[in-house]
């Protein structure tokens, strides 16, 4: 009995390790609480306990109410700007996060989450049941990019290497197939063979049949990587940075400064120099602004950026904040009007006098 060829041997292996991967992968992805909890909530003013859900990712997972105002419409009673709530967050029966907010809006910001078992009181601030006949939900859910950004290479390795041991698995039947079929060739029934009949045959004869081309066998899995390689790289279309517009004044003062929210200033500095920031009427430089920012934000309960520009300043420097603040995972909000007067004078005192250097 011939012994496998080495093509079997190899396309066995990179099959059983290929479809390992991907069905492991698979599983994994679905094990994974993405979105904890998706529940109905009533919008009419009181509170709601969500009961316990568990979480088994260390991630930021954000709290939002889904009100679907869409779908049933009702012009009298806009989503927009309505819902007023505030929600503390248990874990394992203690007290983990809190969110205060006077902000009227649908996404109630988020918390860093750990592996654990949670519990969210909700509490309606504002009455906002007309919302109601959508059947509004509370979800908490965390960003599945990540995830699936990470897995998408490994499922697609798994797929080509599905694909290659396939194809040597079927090449190497084939050839090993050959190699047992019997080749004796029978030329007459007489038990003995006349002299005549030993030179007829010295070459060895044709197969009957033509064996399956090879060709077509290893030309798709080798032609699948470069179009795999075409599919990851193409450009992604860019969706923009989802913040929320905020006239100034809109929201309440309060005494407490670290209750208030992060003010950021992008202040023209003239043609063709790069803007001056201001965080908190603080002059700051351009690469200091996430640590500056981070710092701001880890002693505040609620994590809310406010993003001022001058009108002559660049889109993209303003842009660059936001980012930097949604980096952060902070709430961002774009005031309409351009910086203060009060804050240019802060700037331009500070940078003139010398006596308050950019942190």
């Amino acid at each position: 009995m011939p012994k496998l060829p080495a093509q079997v041997w190899m396309g066995m292996i990179l099959l059983g390790v290929s479809l390992t991967t991907f069905i492991g992968v698979r599983q994994w992805m679905k094990s994974r609480t993405l979105v904890p909890l998706d529940m109905p909530v009533s919008l009419a003013r009181g509170h709601t306990k969500t009961g316990p859900f568990k979480i088994n990712l260390n991630d930021y997972y954000s709290v939002n109410i889904d009100t679907d105002w869409a779908r049933f419409g009702d012009p009298n009673c806009p989503a927009y700007d309505r819902v007023k709530a505030q929600w503390i967050l248990y874990k394992d029966g203690r007290e983990f996060s809190q969110w205060h907010e006077s902000t009227p809006y649908t996404s109630l910001d988020g918390f860093r989450g750990e592996e654990g078992t949670y519990d969210l009181d909700l509490e309606i601030l504002s009455d906002t049941a007309c919302l109601n006949p959508g059947n509004p939900r509370l979800v908490v859910r965390t960003d599945a990019d990540d995830y699936e950004d990470s897995t998408r290479s490994i499922l697609w390795a798994s797929v080509l290497g599905v694909s290659l041991g396939t194809a040597l698995l079927i090449l190497g039947s084939i050839a090993f197939s050959g190699e047992v079929r019997p080749g004796t060739t029978r030329i007459s029934d007489a038990v003995t063979i006349g002299q005549n009949f030993q030179w007829a045959q010295k070459l060895p004869l044709k197969k009957r049949f033509s064996l399956v081309p090879a060709f077509a066998l290893v030309a798709v899995p080798v032609l699948f990587v470069p179009w795999l390689a075409f599919l990851i790289i193409q450009p992604l279309t860019p969706i923009g940075l989802f913040v929320q517009v905020l006239k100034p004044g809109q929201l309440a003062p309060k005494s407490d400064p670290l209750s208030q929210p992060v003010l950021v200033q992008v202040v023209d500095a003239g043609p063709r120099v790069e803007p001056n920031l201001l965080v908190n009427s603080n002059a700051v430089t351009w690469d200091r602004l996430e640590s500056v920012l981070k710092n701001e934000l880890k002693v505040r309960s609620t994590w809310v950026v406010q993003v001022e520009s001058d009108p002559n300043v660049p889109w993209a420097s303003a842009v660059n904040v936001m980012d930097t603040a949604k980096g952060l995972h902070a709430k961002v909000f774009l005031l309409t009007s351009p910086p203060s007067h009060k804050a240019e004078q802060t700037q331009k005192s500070a940078i003139q006098s010398g006596s308050a250097r950019p942190r």
